[in-house]
């Protein structure tokens, strides 16, 4: 799902999409992915810290562990040219599916949070080492 249209996603979920574009070029990488998303739903400080603290999840300790995994991740300079990955096409999707069959309206943080603990590469990584159930 190409995150183009505003009107599909609640306020302060559309804000850690635009965000997050923010995060990948911090991090000189050209690739937006699902990393990048989460750290900018930390960064807000709202309701994904929210979600995550009700959850009994360390924030603090979530976020370093995104923030290395990212500056792991593959640079490549000064760039202002983005191109959606391919794990946060995906993310998008399934947050998309839990919109359709929570028969919610718009896609929220609390949909991009769960799609985000069955992401493939980090999400399933950093939810087992919290010992959360992603399923």
């Amino acid at each position: 799902m190409q995150p183009t249209d505003p009107t599909k996603f609640t306020d302060e979920a559309w804000e850690a999409i635009v965000k997050s574009q923010d995060v990948t070029k911090r991090f000189q990488q050209q690739h937006l992915e699902v990393e990048h998303l989460a750290i900018a739903l930390l960064e807000q400080k709202g309701l994904a810290d929210r979600i995550l603290n009700r959850a009994e999840v360390d924030v603090t300790r979530l976020q370093q562990q995104l923030l290395a995994f990212t500056q792991r991740q593959p640079k490549v300079g000064k760039s202002d040219q983005l191109y959606l990955g391919r794990h946060l096409d995906l993310m998008l999707d399934r947050a998309d599916a839990v919109k359709d069959s929570w028969q919610d309206k718009f896609i929220s943080v609390e949909h991009l949070i769960l799609a985000l603990a069955e992401d493939e590469r980090i999400g399933r990584r950093l939810f087992k080492s919290f010992n959360l159930d992603a399923a």
